[in-house]
């Protein structure tokens, strides 16, 4: 990207990433509302349960992009865990479009957040001198 001018750091391109995923998670979730079965379908409070976990997991990803850029290892570690978490819980139903899009896009930010690890080190060091 630095050929054009546009140098992006590999941390602020992460946060671009978990933005872009949390949107992404957020289509997603809004389009599986009108899909809710009726109130009277069996399996109604579970698929309820899913929707809520899928507008949670935007949020989460929102909140990464957001904390990330404090680089503190506590936000680190929660980033980690989130793409850890994402990426076992693809492989748990039916894998599609959408699940290979968010797929390449966790293993892409973990990739740029491993470049990275550095300075998130350094910064749990500096905070227990603190």
């Amino acid at each position: 990207m630095a050929r054009f001018g546009l140098h992006i750091s590999s941390l602020r391109m992460g946060r671009l990433l978990f933005a872009l995923n949390g949107l992404i998670w957020l289509l997603i979730s809004g389009l599986s509302v009108p899909r809710l079965p009726g109130s009277n379908d069996e399996y109604y409070v579970l698929y309820l349960i899913i929707l809520l976990l899928m507008f949670a997991n935007a949020g989460a990803m929102f909140v990464a992009a957001l904390w990330l850029g404090a680089r503190r290892w506590l936000s680190y570690l929660f980033a980690l865990a989130l793409l850890f978490g994402n990426i076992v819980l693809t492989f748990t139903d039916q894998v599609g479009f959408w699940d290979l899009l968010t797929l390449f896009l966790d293993l892409g930010i973990l990739l740029l957040l491993w470049r990275r690890r550095s300075d998130f080190l350094s910064s749990a060091v500096k905070q227990g001198r603190e």
